[in-house]
């Protein structure tokens, strides 16, 4: 029983020792922020940096955008009868991963170029067709009708990610960061900037004494 304890122990002890040292020179942290460009959304995520040059990425990119098959024409009508949305969107989550190379620029900013790959599922508006309205109200008019009927479907498809971020880091334990946003996939392509908010250990205890 000894033995077994003086084991766990020392196994305890071994890994504290091995969980400080790799925070110590490695940084990790979340990002939480919104994103816009022709979409408008947010995204969250966890990052690490391995030894202040290799960078991973955690995280998932939700948004909307214009309906891509909606009628020029559409008209969502009026009062009662037209309960249609005039604007009408396609909604897209991205689950994503992400590689890349960090540049150390100075102790309060860096550098992170990165790109990968991610799973988008997507909830679209389709089948738009124009709507017949259907004949005799009892003489009371309850308002138009929207123009064109549709339905909602789902797909998922592969996507490829690009996010450059310049972070700007004014403490070890909190920071910014802005990066142009490009989302590839077979339905369409989105572009856009990103802000951030980070949060976590996000760098070492000699750049803050280089402040």
């Amino acid at each position: 029983m000894k033995n077994i304890s003086l084991t766990l122990f020392l196994a305890i002890l071994f890994s504290q020792n091995i969980y400080a040292q790799f925070f110590e020179s490695n940084d990790l942290y979340g990002n939480i922020g919104i994103a816009g460009g022709n979409f408008l959304g947010s995204e969250a995520g966890a990052n690490l940096i391995l030894k202040e040059e290799y960078f991973i990425h955690v995280g998932t990119i939700y948004f909307q955008s214009k309906a891509s098959e909606k009628p020029q024409n559409y008209n969502a009508g009026s009062g009662i009868v037209g309960s249609g949305d005039s604007d009408i969107k396609d909604r897209y989550n991205t689950l994503n991963i992400r590689g890349g190379y960090v540049l150390k620029m100075s102790s309060k900013f860096r550098a992170v170029f990165n790109g990968g790959l991610g799973l988008q599922f997507r909830d679209y508006a389709t089948d738009f067709t124009v709507h017949t309205p259907i004949e005799g109200n009892g003489g009371f008019n309850f308002g138009s009708s929207p123009s064109h009927d549709f339905i909602r479907k789902n797909d998922v498809s592969a996507a490829l990610i690009i996010s450059p971020r310049l972070e700007y880091l004014p403490s070890r334990n909190y920071g910014v960061f802005v990066s142009p946003l490009f989302i590839f996939n077979k339905n369409d392509n989105f572009f856009g900037v990103s802000v951030n908010a980070i949060i976590g250990k996000l760098k070492n205890k000699e750049d803050i004494r280089n402040f």
